[in-house]
């Protein structure tokens, strides 16, 4: 019986971490992003986007901006996968489709954010925080 809620006990403790993890880059990543610069492709120059903003208006909804116009708008849905951070797009809204992959590793700070895509022309959208 011991052993059992010994178990029950590090399992709960592994997913309260795990949730706390994406809890923290949530909040991170709420408010407006700014596009810096685009890179990868076989060029390594990127590519050329349909917007220059990123917003997170809540916990579960983005937007697309082209100098403060909407350019698209939909959901998106943190997740884990190994160690690291990732985040799925899935566009409502709009013309501009969320970037050139659906799916991108997230690495976030109070100030820089970079989607990373995970093959393919591996392009990474790197952005600034706006105050």
């Amino acid at each position: 019986m011991k052993k059992a809620f010994l178990w029950m006990g590090t399992v709960a403790m592994l997913f309260s971490c795990t949730r706390d993890e994406n809890l923290q880059t949530a909040e991170l990543l709420q408010g407006r992003w700014k596009l810096g610069w685009v890179a990868g492709g076989i060029t390594g120059k990127g590519y050329t986007p349909a917007f220059n903003q990123l917003h997170f208006t809540d916990e579960v909804h983005y937007e697309l901006l082209n100098n403060g116009t909407l350019q698209s708008g939909g959901t998106y849905t943190l997740y884990l996968k190994g160690e690291e951070d990732w985040i799925r797009f899935a566009s409502e809204s709009g013309i501009a489709q969320p970037f050139e992959a659906q799916e991108k590793r997230v690495q976030v700070d109070r100030t820089h954010l970079t989607l990373s895509e995970p093959c393919c022309d591996q392009y990474e959208d790197h952005f600034d925080k706006e105050e």
